[in-house]
């Protein structure tokens, strides 16, 4: 995700954002000894942080070399704002983005964060569903690859991909946090689908994450902070960043038995491969 402010959120409208964000990253990430920036992918997910996402591109031209790119779409967990408006105006953004939107998304299913709504009104899943079905029919007719958030929602997430989605198109399950069967399934019923591992991967107590990263293989495997969430071991407790992507891949690594390299190598390649970069 692009930024320390990368999720549309309460702290994101607090404090705005502006280009001395990214020359703060760009500063960051010079910093780091070895390292160099292939690229990253900030997420807007409702209509009125779109001219932010736009700005955030914009600026990157200047500061990341042009190495800034956007996905559009509605957060499950604010899905009552995916009407046909809506979703005309993140199209419009797409068109605007040109070739710097790179997908739909983050859109699917999250049933942990809105369990009160689910419990107290039994329409909330079905529209939840409806809002994700149409978001994955957006992404299919305009050719986009399709970036899915999955939370305590398995079968309903594949259910709904399955009505939807093609086996040929390229999904994206980011930041994921369920079972290895479900993920397993995943990659098998979309072969040109991938995975995310975000920074708990590097947490000592993380075992579930620790089964999942080690069944997924490296062809399939995509690095990301989720940020300002979920940084890596030695940085939990502060925003994270795509700077911290290395610490990522460390503990990817750590748990799958390899080198730092072959994951980063991998996940680079992942990265261009799906964003079609």
């Amino acid at each position: 995700q692009g930024c320390a402010y990368a999720h549309e959120n309460e702290e994101r409208r607090q404090h705005g954002i502006d280009s001395g964000d990214l020359e703060e990253l760009a500063t960051a990430i010079k910093e780091l000894q070895g390292a160099s920036f292939g690229g990253c992918v900030h997420s807007c997910c409702d209509v009125d942080t779109i001219s932010d996402a736009l700005s955030i591109v914009d600026w990157g031209c200047t500061a990341l070399d042009g190495k800034i790119y956007a996905a559009f779409g509605i957060h499950p967990t604010t899905f009552e704002m995916c009407t046909p408006e809506a979703l005309s105006l993140l199209e419009a953004a797409v068109d605007k983005c040109g070739p710097k939107a790179v997908a739909w998304g983050e859109c699917g299913l999250d049933y942990y964060r809105r369990w009160l709504d689910i419990e107290n009104d039994p329409t909330t899943r079905p529209r939840m569903r409806e809002a994700f079905a149409a978001q994955a029919k957006v992404a299919v007719r305009r050719g986009l690859p399709l970036v899915v958030h999955s939370r305590d929602a398995e079968e309903d997430t594949l259910e709904v991909l399955r009505e939807t989605v093609p086996r040929e198109h390229p999904v994206y399950l980011h930041s994921y946090t369920g079972s290895v069967a479900m993920m397993q399934e995943f990659l098998d019923s979309w072969p040109h689908s991938y995975v995310g591992m975000a920074g708990c991967v590097s947490y000592e107590a993380a075992w579930q994450i620790h089964d999942l990263a080690r069944a997924l293989p490296l062809g399939r495997l995509l690095l990301e902070t989720d940020g300002p969430y979920m940084p890596p071991m030695p940085y939990k407790g502060e925003e994270s960043h795509p700077g911290h992507i290395p610490w990522v891949a460390k503990g990817v690594a750590n748990v799958k038995g390899v080198s730092v390299s072959e994951v980063l190598a991998a996940a680079h390649a992942n990265f261009l491969r799906f964003y079609r970069l």
